[in-house]
């Protein structure tokens, strides 16, 4: 099939969404759109009846339960060094909701943790509507999120993981962009539910360049890298890094570190970890790759590339690689331009 009959495909699919009044009815409803990314995604990555029937549900929530008797705990002195609850030490932001909350119980927790993965889509249909000003593409955008999402962290969270709250926060941050507190803290509150979110954050850098509709050259790239909406993230490391050395400082608080040397031990899994980060839609990275070397936006194309072989040296580079490589879902909220 030659590219011209693929473009003709194309657009008799679009044509086909676009005339057909069950896709109408589907896509110029908010809530309706919501509901059903939500359901597809819990639909597609329902965790196995395994987890339940050997309890290895409970089991894994152990860490987050020891955390809510303290919240700025020592967890790795408590618990074995390879061991997923030994790293929790400063990620406490879901033991701080939980005890908002008054949630004690694994019923209680999982409950959140589906309000949580709710509220993200929300917040991720929200931040494409504002930006295209068109239900029916703000549902096609958020689709491939969480269809490539549904296959990652949705069931593995259900474990006592919360790779969705910090991707929560992370879109929150997009969305909370007139209020500079509200962003800085949202970015916080995702460092502090995993590292890893942190490591994404220079994607954020990115996306708000985008957002702001602004030609992609390099003149406003490096423009755009001293703006006033740039500086808050740069901040937001900042009052990581303070805090974070604060604790270890004065409260003697560490995060064991077993388990994030098998970087040379996986690197044979490259190719298979950038299919399993985004699947097919490595297309759509080619493209806008392509995209911007054609448009010769070579500032931008070095800080993508830049931003992603970090995220990507560090799905690499720790055990639990499919945790990791959810967060290559703010990848796909890159596009190049607006339809």
């Amino acid at each position: 099939m030659n590219s011209q009959k693929i473009k003709q495909k194309l657009v008799s699919i679009s044509s086909f969404i676009d005339t057909n009044k069950y896709f109408k009815i589907l896509y110029s409803n908010a809530i309706l759109s919501i509901l059903l990314l939500i359901l597809f995604s819990i639909f597609i990555a329902f965790p196995s009846y395994d987890l339940i029937f050997q309890n290895i549900i409970g089991k894994g929530w152990e860490g987050i339960f020891f955390q809510l008797d303290g919240i700025i705990v020592d967890m790795a002195a408590h618990f074995p060094d390879y061991s997923h609850e030994s790293k929790l030490t400063f990620r406490f932001t879901p033991a701080i909701f939980m005890n908002i909350f008054g949630l004690s119980t694994l019923i209680e927790a999982l409950i959140f943790q589906l309000i949580i993965h709710s509220l993200f889509f929300v917040s991720l249909y929200y931040f494409f509507y504002k930006n295209v000003d068109d239900k029916k593409y703000a549902f096609l955008f958020c689709f491939p999120i969480c269809s490539v999402m549904a296959g990652h962290v949705f069931a593995s969270d259900a474990k006592g993981y919360f790779e969705v709250m910090a991707l929560f926060f992370l879109v929150l941050s997009l969305v909370l962009n007139k209020n500079n507190f509200l962003i800085i803290l949202t970015l916080l509150l995702a460092y502090f539910t995993d590292e890893r979110a942190l490591v994404a954050s220079p994607v954020i850098i990115l996306i708000q360049l985008l957002i702001a509709k602004e030609n992609l050259d390099n003149k406003n790239v490096i423009k755009h890298l001293f703006s006033y909406s740039s500086f808050l993230i740069y901040l937001s490391w900042i009052f990581y890094f303070i805090i974070r050395f604060s604790l270890t400082y004065f409260l003697n608080l560490k995060i064991a570190t077993g388990g994030t040397d098998f970087f040379f031990k996986q690197l044979h899994l490259t190719f298979y970890a950038l299919f399993f980060a985004l699947e097919f839609y490595l297309i759509l990275f080619v493209i806008f790759i392509y995209y911007l070397i054609q448009k010769k936006y070579f500032y931008f194309l070095l800080l993508f590339i830049a931003s992603f072989l970090l995220l990507f040296a560090v799905t690499l580079a720790v055990f639990d690689m499919d945790r990791s490589v959810s967060y290559f879902a703010l990848i796909l909220i890159l596009k190049p331009e607006n339809p």
